[in-house]
């Protein structure tokens, strides 16, 4: 890339207004990241996945806390990490059981977890090693220790432990389905049209129980219940790659972004009225704390150097 390149690309991502405060190099392409304060010492920490099928888990000054090999080293494709419900800290429904912050799903179909010390916990729920070196994992290990298994690849896995108590896991058979975190079983599940790739919470005006949106290659966004019924749908008339969720103009309602691949970004009320759409100067958008994207381009953007970044606005 020649420097005026360089420099147009600069612009365009808009470090004209922001100063890089840190980076970190990670030993594959970087396909998935999120942050937050997965141990509750009031520090935010950064999670990240990798192609190398890595999990790295970093402080706020970009220093690494841990790292991990995943499984088999498959592909890492999507992340979440979960701060434990209040008063859960140290604590499962089973004695001696600990709490998995960090839920990772691989391009084999398979999702494990890890503690916020980055010891492996096994399906049963009990931390499993001490270290997860490369001669124990990888390609050669024996043990499967994984959360939950599938044929298909994972796109997406989300969890709020405060609003519920499921992981709900997306893939490319179309369906979302909600596994009970504590002990695995699959509570319901929900088929679309199309792979599953964006699934996130919101909360409806004049409802006590938050819903679960769902957002499928079919260009529709779904609205579920809790117990998997739907109560909204819409087509979009594209597809969904990204969705968040954030009171964005402070007043006191909701609003849901989706990012598509149709060259805008979409504003969308919790009853799926379209607020406002903005058309960007990428293909899609993605939001920063989700997954970012596959290995081989067909699910959005995704840092496609082994590196992760930090920055801050100049103003």
């Amino acid at each position: 890339m020649s420097s005026i390149n360089e420099l147009q690309y600069a612009l365009r991502i808009g470090l004209s207004i922001a100063r890089e405060l840190w980076s970190y190099k990670a030993k594959g392409w970087v396909t998935s990241i999120w942050a937050t304060d997965i141990d509750r010492d009031g520090d935010i920490e950064i999670v990240a996945g990798s192609k190398d099928g890595r999990v790295y888990i970093l402080t706020k000054d970009g220093d690494e806390r841990w790292k991990q090999v995943v499984g088999k080293k498959s592909p890492v494709e999507t992340i979440v990490a979960i701060p434990p419900a209040k008063g859960r800290e140290n604590i499962s429904l089973e004695a001696n059981s600990v709490c998995a912050c960090v839920l990772v799903g691989t391009r084999d179909g398979k999702v494990y977890g890890f503690d916020k010390d980055g010891k492996e916990v096994a399906s049963n729920r009990h931390r499993t090693h001490e270290e997860n070196t490369e001669e124990r994992l990888g390609e050669n290990r024996l043990e499967d220790t994984s959360w939950y298994t599938s044929s298909h690849v994972l796109r997406n896995i989300y969890a709020n432990l405060e609003e519920n108590g499921d992981i709900f896991i997306g893939s490319e058979d179309r369906y979302i389905r909600a596994l009970d975190y504590y002990t695995g079983g699959e509570h319901w599940k929900f088929e679309t049209g199309g792979w599953v790739r964006a699934i996130g919470m919101c909360h409806m005006k004049g409802e006590e129980k938050s819903k679960i949106l769902v957002g499928s290659d079919d260009k529709h966004i779904y609205i579920l219940d809790q117990n998997g019924r739907c109560i909204n749908k819409r087509n979009v008339q594209s597809q969904i790659h990204r969705l968040f969720v954030l009171d964005i103009n402070r007043d006191g309602e909701e609003e849901i972004l989706l990012g598509t691949d149709g060259k805008e970004l979409k504003v969308l009320t919790t009853d799926l009225q379209e607020k406002w759409s903005h058309p960007p100067d990428l293909r899609r958008f993605s939001h920063p704390g989700l997954p970012a994207g596959q290995a081989d381009g067909t699910q959005g953007d995704e840092i496609r150097r082994p590196q992760l970044r930090a920055g801050a606005r100049l103003d």
